[in-house]
């Protein structure tokens, strides 16, 4: 319930036009105190006006998990106003800045105690940055390697061919030849 005082009838009137209200109760003796029954929607409103004026930013969140305060970024999480994809990407960049810090928040995440209800596709994509990073550090190195193999159990298909594309594997790795036999490969292989 939301407490007004009115000192006037003319304000009384224009509040209760302005407001589409429904009067619950009416001390007609002073017309202090109105109280009114206000719909969730305009209650909705009132706090969804508060929320905005709150200025939430990564560095809340940042200061938090480096300090492994998890029930802090359990309160900034659920009282954040902003779109909740903004913040979980505020989340990636904060994790991708260091790899300790990034898996100290994995381990944390599977743990029960840790009340934030993240969205799976989240934890998901975290896992593949550290994925990602570790076979494209392997690729380097091999590349050729699986290359090959890919291609002799059938399994290079678009996808890996848009992975490898994408992922930037080095492929001037190998020798002058490897190159020109994994773009004849490439060719080579059926289509899907």
């Amino acid at each position: 319930m939301e407490l007004l005082k009115i000192r006037r009838v003319d304000e009384l009137k224009r509040y209760i036009q302005e407001n589409n209200v429904q009067i619950k109760h009416l001390n007609n003796e002073y017309y202090d105190i109105l109280k009114v029954v206000v719909s969730r929607k305009r209650l909705q409103k009132i706090i969804n006006k508060e929320k905005s004026q709150i200025l939430f930013n990564k560095e809340f969140y940042e200061k938090a998990i480096k300090n492994g305060n998890y029930e802090a970024v359990a309160i900034l999480f659920d009282n954040d106003p902003r779109e909740k994809h903004i913040i979980l990407n505020d989340f990636l960049e904060i994790f991708n800045q260091t790899d300790n810090l990034k898996m100290k928040v994995l381990i944390e995440i599977t743990r029960p105690h840790l009340r934030i209800k993240l969205d799976s596709s989240f934890v998901d994509e975290l896992k593949k940055l550290e994925t990602n990073k570790k076979i494209q550090e392997r690729a380097d190195i091999n590349f050729g390697e699986v290359f090959i193999r890919l291609y002799e159990n059938h399994l290079l298909n678009n996808k890996n061919i848009k992975y490898i594309v994408n992922s930037n594997f080095n492929l001037s790795a190998g020798n002058p030849c490897q190159i020109m036999n994994y773009k004849w490969l490439l060719r080579k292989r059926p289509r899907e």
